[in-house]
This record gives C-alpha cells, sequence and structure tokens, in this order.
C-alpha cells in the first residue's frame, strides 16, 4: 500500500506526517510558494500521491490548490467528523492522526467544487457581504434621523428610494424642502407634502449633517461597488441554471446565481433530503427507544445558502397571484407562526429547484385545483359568527377567497 500524507495547517507553517507500511516521518514547512515546492518534492520523494488535511478557516485553500495542481490526490477532511471519531487525538500530532485516518479509510472526502465555481462562491459571498455593510450605513441614516426627531420613515415607505434620497440630499445640504419636493418623481409624495414637511421639522446639528452626507456618500460607493460585483458573477454563471432556477417565484439572478455556486454539482446528492440535510435547514433529531424529539434547524451546513433561502421564501410569499408557496406558507403559519412557516417554505423552494436541476426542467405551476373537503359541509344555521369575521378566520387559517 502506497504510503499517504496527514497535513496539519496553520497560519503561518504545515507539519505533514507521511504514514507507510514500515515507516513514519514528520516534517514542517512553511506556508510560502517556494516552501509549498519543497513539500511537494518531499512527498514525491517519498511515492507519496494522497494527501488529507483539514478545512480549518481559509488556511486550507491554497495548500489545497497547489497539490491539486501537482496531481495529487487530495482528500478534505471536515473537522466535526474527524474529531468525533474514538482515538488519541490530544496525545498524538494532528498530522499523524489525520494520515492515520486516511491510510484506514475512515475520512469522507469532503465536496470541494472547482475552480469557476469556487470563484463564482467567492463572488456571491463578497456581494452578500458589501450589501450587509451596505445596510449597516442605512441604519445609522436611519439612527441619525431618528435621534434628531426626523420622522420621514413614517411618512415614506423606503427612505433610500428616488423620492426618499431627494428629501434626504435636501435636508443635508439645507436646501429648501419645497423645491425637493417638487423634483420629486412620486404623485403621492407631492400630494402628502405637508405631511412629510411637518416630520421633518427636527434641529439637525453640524455633527449630524457631516455624518448624514457621509453616511449617504458611503451608500452610493457600496451600490457602485456592487454594481461591479454583479458584472463580474455574469461572466462565471451557467445561463441555463440561471434559468432554471429563476423561474422558481421569489428567486431572482442574484438569489439563482447564490444558490447554484453553494450547491455546486447536484447530481451528488442521493435525493432531496441529502440536499436539504446538506444546508442544514433540517430538523435536528434525538431518539431513545421509542420515543423521538424533533429540534430546532440543524444549521449544520453552508450559512450563506440558508441566508439565501430565507430571502427567496420572504419573496416568494408576497408575489402576486395565488401560489402553492404562499398558500403552504398560510397553512404553517396558521399553526406554528412566521418564523417556522419561513423556514419551511424555504425547504420546500430548495426541493424545487434541486428537482428542476436535476432534470433540468423549468418551474411550471399548473392551475390549482379545488382541494378535497374532508370535512362535513357546515350551513349558513351552524355558524356562531358573523359570515365576514368567519371569512377572516378561514384566510388567517390559510384558504384563499378566489370571489
Amino acid at each position: 500500500m502506497n504510503p499517504v500524507c496527514g497535513l496539519d495547517i496553520a497560519k503561518e507553517e504545515v507539519v505533514a506526517t507521511i504514514l507507510g507500511d514500515t515507516f513514519k516521518e514528520t516534517r514542517k514547512f512553511g506556508v510560502h510558494t517556494d516552501e509549498l515546492f519543497e513539500l511537494k518534492k518531499w512527498l514525491k520523494e517519498n511515492n507519496c500521491t494522497k494527501a488529507v488535511m483539514e478545512s480549518t478557516g481559509v488556511y486550507w485553500i491554497p495548500i489545497y490548490a497547489s497539490l491539486e495542481e501537482s496531481d495529487f490526490e487530495v482528500v478534505l477532511a471536515n473537522p466535526r467528523q474527524v474529531k468525533a471519531i474514538p482515538g488519541r487525538k490530544s496525545d498524538v500530532r494532528d498530522s499523524e492522526w489525520l494520515a492515520y485516518l486516511l491510510r484506514s479509510k475512515l475520512v469522507k472526502p469532503s465536496y470541494v467544487p472547482q475552480a469557476t465555481l469556487r470563484s463564482l462562491r467567492s463572488l456571491t459571498r463578497l456581494r452578500a457581504t458589501l450589501v450587509q455593510d451596505q445596510a449597516g450605513y442605512k441604519n445609522k441614516v436611519h439612527k441619525t434621523l431618528q435621534l434628531c426627531n426626523v420622522r420621514l420613515d413614517s411618512e415614506l415607505t423606503d427612505i433610500f428610494g428616488k423620492s426618499g434620497r431627494i428629501i434626504i440630499e435636501a435636508i443635508s445640504k439645507g436646501e429648501s424642502i419645497d423645491k425637493a419636493l417638487d423634483r420629486c418623481p412620486s404623485t403621492i409624495v407631492k400630494k402628502n407634502g405637508e405631511a412629510i414637511k411637518a416630520s421633518i421639522m427636527g434641529s439637525l446639528s453640524q455633527a449630524d449633517l457631516f455624518q448624514l452626507k457621509l453616511c449617504l456618500d458611503m451608500v452610493d460607493e457600496f451600490d457602485v461597488k456592487i454594481g461591479d460585483v454583479d458584472s463580474q458573477i455574469v461572466k462565471y454563471v451557467d445561463a441555463a441554471v440561471i434559468e432554471q432556477l429563476c423561474s422558481v417565484p421569489g428567486v431572482g439572478f442574484v438569489s439563482a446565481a447564490a444558490v447554484a455556486a453553494e450547491l455546486g454539482d447536484v447530481k451528488r446528492f442521493t435525493g432531496e433530503k441529502a440536499v436539504c440535510s446538506y444546508c442544514g435547514i433540517v430538523p435536528s433529531l434525538r431518539q431513545s427507544g421509542k420515543k423521538r424529539w424533533n429540534g430546532h434547524i440543524t444549521k449544520h451546513g453552508s450559512k450563506w445558502l440558508r441566508r439565501v433561502l430565507v430571502q427567496c421564501a420572504l419573496a416568494a410569499i408576497k408575489c402576486r397571484g395565488d401560489s402553492r408557496f404562499k398558500q403552504f406558507y398560510l397553512r404553517v403559519k396558521a399553526r406554528r407562526g412566521h418564523g417556522v412557516a419561513i423556514v419551511a417554505l424555504a425547504k420546500k423552494m430548495l426541493g424545487v429547484m434541486y428537482h428542476l436541476l436535476v432534470r433540468a426542467e423549468m418551474f411550471f405551476e399548473e392551475g390549482l385545483k379545488p382541494r378535497r373537503q374532508r370535512w362535513r359541509t357546515i350551513k349558513a344555521r351552524d355558524l356562531s359568527v358573523p359570515f365576514e369575521e368567519a371569512l377572516g378566520l378561514l384566510a388567517k387559517a390559510g384558504y384563499m377567497n378566489t370571489k
């Protein structure tokens, strides 16, 4: 049996242990390119072509890429799985322990996408980070206005829309509000001009004006950077995959690109349950004898994928018209509440996306069929509540009034 190598990767060094039938050797190497070349040379001298490493942070990525380019067979181990295997983990070097596990075939290789998909994944995650940072500056604008008793958000749905930005910029520059209202494209805003002027009667100091202008400039700067990232994402996506995912209600281009980047090759999953488990969006299970307890979702998976799925679910329930997604959400919400219903809908949408990608099909929702009535017909004289109130109760329970 050919020798194998276990790599324990840190920020500044790599500890490598070659484990063969009759020998064992351990060395330390740096992480610079020339030092990684020495590592590969040492592995080839010992006829070692297979190595294993833990996915610790981002330090493993350049070492993995360097070995992969030199035709080494590299196995990426999940730290949760490796630490769960019994053994003298704290008494032996990590590299030796990893080599022993690999040699004993006790390591399940983690999925590592291709270079193109890794680039797409890094871009979609960068975009999500930029959007989150931009939201921080928007919240700072809201806070500054509230501290100065400027209640503009009480009159406008979105103060960062076209009309809202015109008014806020006028406030930050000390311009006339009447002229700003005349420039607003929304007729509704112009009609509510008096109420808007009453809501911005607060006083802003020079420091508040400076913070307000700075935050607005940062929001605009993030818009430019997010647009640059979007232009790069277009270069790495598969148009057919994006078209299939975008056919699902609530899924746009950005969400589709993020889902495609995080899932990778969907054919590696055995089914819908496997892909939901990979995402960490399945309920945890504890069993003792014949008793079973279901808890919160495991969250043992990509947090980026869970986040974008929840965003898609929130968008799906706001789509116009009746859909199965919206009906499903309303049924679960009536029993379990909004939070559980959204997560359940996100799981359902992930299953739909998985089947679309596996079968290379587009999403098409046929006309809703009437649900089979399982209870006796309720006559008008049996109702103990007013008719309008009864309709409200049925709508809250998830039923749609089509008339």
